[in-house]
């Protein structure tokens, strides 16, 4: 068995469950070096045996401030961020720039991510790389789409469930913040979420609001605000999801879009929930 698998195995593939694991085997071990020392002093008589007992909670307790410095510092150097958007693009905010679904991104974009979507664009993905989000078969379907040559990149950290998705033109490009995951969305000659199951269904939001085509899962909570806006596939079918890539990437933006990308925002989720908060109280 190859060492990166057997790692694999032991410390799993989620880089904050990798922390865990060795923030606890660090632990561990501490807690046994401090009780192994504190006996080995009272055996050679440097530590008295009536304060052993005192020795023992000092030295662990100097261990656990140690092992706090060091859980902070695994965590600012190793720990993944997390794909969040904190304020989800506005219609004005996204489509300012944005005329067309194979419009190149908006001018003044130098870093790596927009410097390489803007000569190609592309099907775009924004997800965390778990089961549920459907990668593999989203990736299937694309092969099969007539594209014209055009790369899938996939926007998102790795989640759970070890999933990875190759292909000759499919490129990962990770985290990336939410003022470039706008200009991505805007670039996008199409975007696709093909979840199997969804809670909601965030990224097919932001995608109408920026004005980019979206192929989505045919879900209810989907429906509930896309329908007609985006087009819907079946997730588990390839070839209908490559017949919705093919269709969403000869489109152009639509009123309708705008229209329905308009109705949400955070202002009004904090209004709705709030209602229910209400209704529940009485």
């Amino acid at each position: 068995m190859p060492a990166s698998s057997l790692i694999d195995r032991l410390l799993g593939t989620d880089t904050n469950q990798r922390i865990r694991v060795l923030q606890t085997a660090i632990a561990t071990l501490l807690m046994c070096a401090s009780t192994i020392g504190v006996n080995y002093m009272v055996w050679v008589g440097i530590v008295p045996a009536n304060e052993s007992v005192w020795w023992t909670v000092f030295t662990l307790g100097s261990f656990a401030a140690f092992l706090v410095v060091v859980r902070l510092g695994l965590n600012q150097r190793f720990a993944e961020p997390s794909l969040t958007v904190p304020q989800t693009p506005t219609v004005a905010h996204c489509t300012a720039q944005r005329s067309g679904p194979t419009n190149a991104l908006s001018a003044g974009v130098n870093d790596t991510v927009g410097a390489v979507w803007s000569i190609i664009t592309g099907v775009l993905a924004v997800s965390t790389l778990e089961p549920r989000k459907n990668l593999a078969t989203l990736a299937s379907a694309f092969e099969r789409a007539d594209l014209d040559g055009c790369e899938l990149r996939i926007v998102g950290a790795h989640g759970w469930g070890g999933v990875t998705v190759n292909g000759s033109r499919i490129r990962q490009l990770g985290f990336v913040p939410d003022e470039e995951l706008a200009r991505l969305y805007r670039g996008a000659r199409c975007v696709a979420y093909v979840s199997r199951y969804e809670g909601f269904g965030l990224p097919v939001l932001e995608a109408l609001a920026c004005g980019a085509p979206v192929v989505t899962a045919d879900l209810p909570p989907i429906r509930e605000f896309a329908d007609g806006a985006a087009i819907t596939v079946d997730p588990v079918d390839p070839d209908a999801i490559a017949a919705g890539l093919e269709q969403a990437a000869a489109s152009t933006p639509s009123a309708h879009q705008a229209e329905a990308a308009s109705r949400y925002g955070w202002p009004e989720a904090a209004a709705a929930t709030a209602a229910v908060y209400r209704q529940a109280a009485g």
